[in-house]
């Protein structure tokens, strides 16, 4: 039975990539990195994202892999992997289900400790006015905890090439990455815009965002931050 699982995996895979698989890239440039209202970069200093994901054609599935290097250290602070697989069981309802290997490298918050894993599930209506979406995370390794996460976006069309994006998400924690003990509640309120500019296949995305902590737990700060995307 186990054999016929691995064959069926493979056989799904390899027929996406047979279908037209897609492939981006990006890095981007940041002042913080702020993680679901956790500080992962309190030197302030300037950090490197690269970025990539692999789409299997129109199976849903998708594989991306995404890094945080500390400039100032030339150091890797973290990698996470992450698969996806995306469907529509309705015509409006969005569903995605996914699961994500972390791996921290010589991060300072004390909280956040060795590697862990994750498994995730997003509900959202991307038709409907400011696309509303809800996730539910749980960390079953050392973060060991539920984190919910309500967004909405927005956009608005300034020319053919450009655009404003406006995005928003309050998040709450039941005890993930938290002390024993620690009280839960609302985390995190962000709030972030953005001017992506699409020249051919090439997209630049300058952005700034706002972070205010709302959990004792990790902190009350708050956080401006900015920075820059470049794509293909």
């Amino acid at each position: 039975m186990k054999k016929q699982i691995i064959f069926l995996l493979v056989a799904i895979i390899s027929g996406s990539f047979f279908i037209y698989p897609s492939l981006e890239f990006n890095v981007g440039a940041s002042s913080y990195n702020i993680w679901r209202g956790f500080d992962l970069n309190p030197e302030n200093e300037l950090m490197i994202i690269p970025y990539a994901n692999l789409t299997l054609g129109d199976s849903g599935l998708s594989i991306e892999a995404r890094g945080n290097y500390a400039m100032e250290e030339q150091e890797m602070r973290e990698l996470d992997i992450t698969v996806t697989y995306a469907f529509k069981p309705t015509r409006r309802l969005f569903v995605k289900l996914g699961y994500t290997e972390y791996k921290f490298f010589n991060i300072p918050d004390p909280y956040l400790r060795s590697d862990s894993r994750e498994g995730f599930i997003s509900l959202g209506l991307p038709w409907t006015f400011l696309q509303p979406e809800i996730t539910a995370y749980y960390d079953f390794g050392a973060g060991d905890g539920l984190y919910l996460k309500f967004n909405v976006q927005h956009f608005i069309e300034l020319f053919k090439f450009i655009r404003l994006e406006f995005y928003s998400s309050l998040g709450y924690n039941a005890g993930q990455w938290l002390p024993h003990g620690a009280k839960t509640g609302f985390s995190d309120f962000n709030f972030t815009t953005m001017l992506p500019i699409k020249l051919g296949r090439i997209f630049i995305i300058p952005f700034t965002s706002y972070t205010s902590v709302l959990l004792d737990s990790i902190g009350n700060s708050k956080y401006f931050w900015y920075g820059i995307t470049f794509g293909y």
